[in-house]
């Protein structure tokens, strides 16, 4: 007669996870100047509203997310990471008998650990959703702000395009709309 035992086996898993995410865009800059002088201007613009230019990129962090603007391309790059550091736990219990508490055992530790791994990685997928969603949030937020900087960048672009055909009589310029006219002398 065989006799009746309770299995019991707990399992833990201690999670450290880096998590990154990036997203990336373009500014629409016209090809008015070339494109050393249109980088100058860019350099320019930016730094005037704040950035930290090094080596040609300019460097911000809004809400934890790193925002860099390649002068030389206009691409515009959000970087974001977050370090997950968290413990599972699971315990699995079952009865058995003699000769099968080997194998049940086995069975419980299986199921257990794949429990630990389904968890870690359904937080791991949250916060890559986060991270997806707080970048987007930021650009979303910057929008604007890039779009001044790109219009500021053309705008000068077309003032010094102007200079180069002849003498500027008048500059007008429509806020709301965003229209430029020049009127140049030539």
């Amino acid at each position: 007669m065989s006799r009746a035992y309770e299995i019991r086996v707990k399992r833990s898993l201690v999670h450290h996870r880096r998590v990154e995410d990036g997203i990336e865009a373009r500014l629409e800059l016209l090809p008015i100047a070339a494109p050393e002088r249109t980088s100058d201007l860019l350099a320019a613009e930016l730094a005037e509203r704040g950035w930290e230019i090094v080596d040609g990129v300019a460097r911000r962090s809004v809400d934890g997310v790193v925002v860099e603007v390649d002068t030389t391309t206009g691409t515009v790059a959000l970087r974001a990471e977050e370090q997950i550091d968290e413990s599972y736990e699971v315990e699995r219990t079952r009865r058995v008998y003699e000769e099968r508490a080997d194998q049940t055992r086995n069975q419980l530790a299986d199921a257990a650990d794949a429990e630990l791994a389904a968890r870690a990685a359904e937080r791991e997928q949250e916060a890559q959703d986060d991270l997806a969603i707080r970048l987007e949030g930021v650009l979303t937020g910057m929008k604007a702000e890039l779009d001044e900087v790109s219009n500021g960048v053309n705008r000068s672009a077309l003032r010094e395009r102007a200079a180069q055909m002849g003498e500027i009589i008048d500059v007008a310029e429509d806020p709301e709309s965003g229209e430029m006219t020049i009127r140049v002398k030539v």
